[in-house]
Formats: structure tokens, C-alpha cells, sequence
């Protein structure tokens, strides 16, 4: 009883002070059957279905409690600290009570508000066919018996899929503990001046990518997204390599080459890996490209992670504005860590990325919508990795609309009716 009563408190707890957000996505509206609820309906079951169900569902009636004041309080400091960038849009008063009507009545955080692009929408769409950032990953989910997303997890599988369909994919090399693997990380340092090293299994590389990167006195250890004032310490070949054997003892570690941007990339972005995220959805009967935006990085990083995005257009493949992944309301037709225009310039080798979006899908067709990282090479499209969880707030505020529209609906019918097929 006293561990029931402590795990209770926790939950209470949490739900009090955590992120103002709901654990799955909730509406009155979720009761009418179309597509859009039936999406949303999917989410919801998988949610409540995956891990243990009495949890999810008392985590879900404790933050349901807490959710209309905690949203009013969320709103009310968002209007006052974001809201005013978009005055010419809306008026705040406007931007407040829509924040509550969406929280309230459609399970639509306050944060979310402002980070899918709602606030600033021109067009009215259902509150609905939005999708929350994080339920995407759910999504992935609802018609797989193996919840674990293995193929796109394990990148060294993820790597061996890639070959066998011909994309061209970093060279990698798998790194595990032992005296072999000394001579292995050994021979990659004799024949690279530049590694990226990242674990091997886990959808959250950007908390655990570093890089190795020769120097005249020895080797420097970059943290891909260093700390402000942050300093890269300078080891020898031997202590580096104690430290990579020491890395891969945790878990399995893969060394890749560093990529380079393609000429007119880096021109307008640096020297940091730029990032293409294309949403693709797949079933038996059609393909389609659902979406696509860029990810950047911020001055001094190595990789896209906490930089900042540029919207693409999935046709042409020309970049519109730049923005933030979080709530601010700042857009840019430049670059802002190096002034060169982004706005308007298409982006290189664009149908061969879409190319091989389309070709990499049809060798993992058990996942109906996939987020794939392309890096735009001198050479032409390099594929990075694939991801279950693809974005969608910025996603949808790259597309001034929601995600869930005719061509996300089909494939997701398709699948709806696949699956119920099979259990028939």
C-alpha cells in the first residue's frame, strides 16, 4: 500500500508540474467518425495500448484534471512573451482566447499553438487534423506487432537496408569493446582525418553524436553541439582510442564519415551537415511526398540539431522562409548566422532526393509514413537515417497546414484497411 500510495502521489505530482501538454491527443470531436478523428482515434488506442495500460490511463485522467487551468496559465504567458510578434496577425486578446477554445475543446496545447503555425494560419482548418509534436511516433506504430521500430532504430541494420537497395548511405563501421576493436579504430584514424561516432541503437542521436576530428597536435573530441564557451579537449591517438573502446563498452558504437555540404549548400549554411527532412507515406496501392523542410546548423555546430529550419516546397524543392522549431514567431528570407539568402533558392540534386525517398521506402514497407535525414552532397543525395517520429510541428509550419490532409488520409485508409483484412 505505501508504494501504491508514493506511485500515486508521483503521478499527481507530475501532472502538476510537467510539461503542459496531454499524453495523447483528445476532442469531443473524436466521436465523429472521419478521417481526420480516426487518425487521432488510432493515436489515442496506441498510446493506451503501448506499455502499461492502467498507467497510461491514470496518467491521462491526472492530467485531464489539471489541463484547463495549467492551459490557461500556459496561454496567458504565451500571449504575453510571443503573441506580440504577431500583432499584425492577430490581436493578442484573439490569440488568447483561441489558445483556450483549442486546449480546452481539442486537446491543442498553448505551446503547440504557436510551434505548428496555428497562430498564423490564414486558412481555417479543423483543430483536429492537426498532429501534436510527439504523437507521430505513435503513429508509426498502429499497424506493426513489433512496436520497437528496429529497422530505422538500429543503424547498423538501417545502414545494411540502405545497400541492399542500392542508396548511398556514409561509409560505417561497426565499433564494440575488445583488442580487435583497437586495431579496427586504429585503421579508420590511419584513413580518416574526420569521424562522426554515434550509438548504435536509439532515436535521440542528437544527445549522443560527437565527432573526432584530426588536428596538428592530435586529435580533438567535438561534442556536435557544444555548450556556449565550450572548449574540445586534445588527446593523443592512443588515449583517443582507450576512449572510443571505453564507448563502446556502453553499447554498440558506430564510426561514419564526416559529410560535406554540396558547393551552393554550404554557401549559404556553413560547413555544418545541413539536414533534409522528407515525410513520405507508403502503401500497397500509392506514394506520396506529405512534406518537406530543412534543418540547419546554428553557428559553430557541427550537425542540424538545434539550429534553425527552412520550409520546402515538395515539388520544386525551393526553400521558403527560415523559423525556429520552438514558439517563436520570428521568420527570415536570409540566413541569419551568415546573411545568405534562403528564401527562394531551389535546393541542389532535388529529384534525385526524391528519388531515393521513393526507392528507400519501397525497402521498408511495413511503415506507412517515414521522416528520412538527406544530406546534399558534392557528389549528390546522401541518406543519413529514417525516423518514426518525424518533426510534424515544424513539419506543419513549414507547410502553413496541417499534416493530415486527402494524401496522408488515402494511405492511412489503405493501411486501416489492410490491417483489418488481416485480423478478418
Amino acid at each position: 500500500m505505501p508504494g501504491l500510495w508514493r506511485y500515486l502521489c508521483s503521478r499527481l505530482r507530475h501532472a502538476a508540474t510537467g510539461p503542459c501538454r496531454l499524453p495523447a491527443p483528445l476532442s469531443w470531436r473524436m466521436l465523429v467518425a472521419d478521417g481526420p478523428t480516426r487518425i487521432q482515434r488510432a493515436i489515442l488506442k496506441e498510446y493506451l495500448t503501448t506499455g502499461n495500460t492502467f498507467a497510461r490511463l491514470f496518467d491521462l485522467a491526472v492530467v485531464l484534471v489539471f489541463w484547463p487551468w495549467r492551459s490557461t496559465l500556459s496561454a496567458w504567458r504565451l500571449t504575453r512573451s510571443v503573441g506580440r510578434q504577431i500583432t499584425d496577425v492577430r490581436l493578442l486578446s484573439v490569440q488568447f482566447f483561441q489558445q483556450i477554445g483549442l486546449a480546452w475543446f481539442h486537446g491543442i496545447s498553448p505551446t503547440m499553438y504557436y510551434q505548428m503555425g496555428i497562430a498564423t494560419s490564414q486558412s481555417r482548418h479543423r483543430p483536429i487534423s492537426w498532429l501534436q509534436d510527439g504523437h507521430a511516433g505513435l503513429l508509426s506504430r498502429v499497424f506493426r506487432a513489433d512496436k520497437r521500430l528496429i529497422e530505422i532504430n538500429d543503424k547498423a541494420l538501417f545502414g545494411r537496408i540502405m545497400a541492399s537497395a542500392g542508396i548511398p548511405y556514409p561509409k560505417t563501421e561497426a565499433l564494440d569493446s575488445g583488442e580487435s576493436n583497437a586495431d579496427k579504430v586504429r585503421q579508420l584514424l590511419s584513413e580518416n582525418n574526420e569521424l562522426f561516432l554515434k550509438p548504435r541503437i536509439g532515436d535521440r542521436g542528437q544527445d549522443a553524436f560527437a565527432l573526432v576530428k584530426s588536428t596538428n597536435e592530435g586529435w580533438s573530441i567535438l561534442s556536435c553541439v557544444p555548450p556556449p564557451d565550450s572548449s574540445a579537449p586534445v588527446v593523443d591517438e592512443e588515449t583517443l582510442i582507450a576512449h572510443i573502446q571505453s564507448k563502446s563498452a556502453e553499447g554498440g558504437w558506430l564510426a561514419q564519415q564526416r559529410l560535406q555540404n554540396a558547393p551552393l549548400l554550404a554557401d549559404i549554411f556553413g560547413t555544418g551537415v545541413v539536414s533534409v527532412r522528407i515525410v513520405s507515406g507508403r502503401s500497397t496501392r500509392r506514394f506520396s511526398i506529405l512534406g518537406v523542410f530543412v534543418f540547419f546548423p546554428a553557428a559553430g555546430q557541427l550537425v542540424s540539431q538545434r539550429g534553425l529550419n527552412a520550409g520546402v516546397d515538395r515539388c520544386s524543392g525551393i526553400m521558403g522562409k527560415v523559423f525556429s522549431y520552438g514558439v517563436s514567431q520570428a521568420t527570415y528570407s536570409r540566413n541569419p548566422y551568415t546573411g545568405k539568402q534562403v528564401e527562394g533558392v531551389r535546393l541542389p540534386h532535388w529529384e534525385e532526393c526524391l528519388s531515393m525517398v521513393k526507392k528507400a521506402h519501397d525497402y521498408m514497407p511495413s511503415f506507412p509514413f517515414i521522416g528520412w535525414d538527406i544530406a546534399i552532397c558534392p557528389t549528390g543525395p546522401m541518406m543519413l537515417e529514417a525516423n518514426g517520429n518525424f518533426a510534424v510541428a515544424g513539419l506543419q509550419r513549414a507547410l502553413c497546414r496541417p499534416l493530415i490532409d486527402c494524401e496522408f488520409l488515402a494511405i492511412f485508409n489503405d493501411w486501416r484497411q489492410q490491417h483489418r483484412s488481416v485480423q478478418t
